[in-house]
């Protein structure tokens, strides 16, 4: 049913629940657009449930329901967030998010007038305790604060969201789920700043071809503590980043892979160990005297991201194979696969046995063919499968280059 499920995921919250929720209840939210409220405790020891109670006021508490979910974990709170959503459109608002007013109806107007949006997400505002450090204009991005898009309108090249404010639809949730999509990432856990759930769920959402939104009419603030803006919780956040790249750069690489080149999972934890020690060796090697110290240059930031991803491979290393396996499978039944796919024997049909040139067109034959190849590249140019364009330029080029022949 087409409405809006709005998820708060809570550990240990009860010191940050009120704000939040206050904004909940400001919010202006139109007639005739059905919207929930759902808080999930996941294994609080604070209280958060009974203060999250006492917050609802009088005219929230119909459309609230505070659920338990004791399996600590960020991924499973949000697995107990879909399983208990009743409308089409659900929403993951952070403990620390405070949305703007018109929220929920800009949520529906979205996902409601774009049915091909499997997930959008929209722009942080940062709210400190205490004056932020320096450096935070140009890590901002990490704490899920600034723009996601030059403007609003489609990010898939982006290739993922934030999850604070991450609304997805459940239709393409269940599409994914059903087609065999399982978690790799587990998203925080307690205190581990673990990362990566969202953008897992937004490539496994591209492999599918539901397309990605950014809206920079969905406005919140993110509040942000004294403790979470020092340099030692920037890199531990960073490092959080690089774990998650394992599993993420392999949704991207099979993405971004030809489709006629299977690829070998024999060992392939150490040809993608080995690739990053040599990034390192040519491109970071010069910052390791300052990998214990307070700098937080860009280069060094970035430095902790590719080495957390390295040390996570090693520690997969007896199990990393057969991730990258459940990972292609996944995306190997996928519509963007098979599309991929049909775009390669688009190729072949047009190509002359032993790769010869083109050199025997009719009029007739090579404007329709031109024709044709024009037409497609303009439908993957607007559509998830644009990278597609590349090869059918190519042989679109090779075409116009024959001489007509009567």
């Amino acid at each position: 049913m087409n409405g809006v499920s709005l998820v708060i995921c809570c550990y240990n919250s009860a010191d940050k629940l009120p704000p939040t929720i206050q904004h909940i209840i400001d919010m202006r939210v139109s007639d005739g657009i059905p919207w929930e409220l759902i808080i999930v405790d996941n294994a609080s020891t604070d209280g958060t449930s009974e203060i999250a109670a006492k917050l609802v006021s009088s005219h929230l508490k119909d459309v609230t329901r505070i659920v338990v979910e004791n399996q600590l974990g960020l991924r499973n709170a949000r697995l107990k967030g879909f399983e208990e959503s009743r409308y089409e459109y659900i929403c993951f608002i952070d403990d620390d998010n405070w949305v703007c007013p018109e929220w929920v109806n800009i949520v529906y107007e979205i996902m409601s007038g774009h049915p091909e949006v499997g997930a959008c997400g929209g722009k942080g505002f940062p709210s400190f305790e205490s004056p932020p450090p320096p450096w935070f204009e140009q890590f901002q991005q990490c704490y899920a604060v600034g723009p996601q898009g030059e403007s609003s309108g489609y990010v898939d090249s982006r290739g993922f969201l934030w999850g604070a404010g991450l609304t997805i639809r459940s239709t393409a949730w269940q599409e994914i789920v059903e087609n065999g999509f399982s978690f790799s990432l587990s998203g925080r856990h307690g205190t581990n700043l673990s990362s990566g759930e969202d953008s897992e769920i937004c490539l496994a959402l591209l492999c599918y071809r539901w397309r990605l939104w950014y809206d920079d009419r969905l406005l919140y603030y993110h509040y942000l503590p004294s403790f979470r803006l020092t340099s030692d919780y920037l890199k531990k956040l960073t490092r959080g980043f690089g774990a998650s790249e394992v599993v993420l750069s392999s949704y991207r690489e099979f993405i971004n892979s030809d489709v006629s080149i299977a690829p070998n999972f024999t060992n392939i934890w150490m040809k993608d160990s080995k690739a990053i020690i040599w990034h390192y060796k040519r491109k970071y090697i010069r910052l390791g005297h300052k990998l214990v110290s307070n700098d937080t240059s860009s280069e060094l930031i970035a430095s902790y991201v590719q080495f957390e991803k390295f040390w996570t491979i090693i520690k997969l290393r007896n199990r990393y194979d057969d991730m990258k396996i459940q990972i292609y499978n996944f995306y190997k039944n996928s519509p963007l696969y098979k599309k991929k796919s049909e775009e390669i024997g688009l190729l072949k049909n047009h190509q002359i046995p032993g790769d010869q040139p083109i050199d025997f067109l009719s009029i007739h034959e090579r404007d329709a063919l031109i024709q044709q190849l024009q037409k497609r590249i303009h439908a993957l140019e607007s559509s998830l499968s644009w990278r597609l364009t590349f090869p059918l330029r190519k042989l679109l080029d090779i075409v116009k280059s024959v001489s007509r022949k009567p």
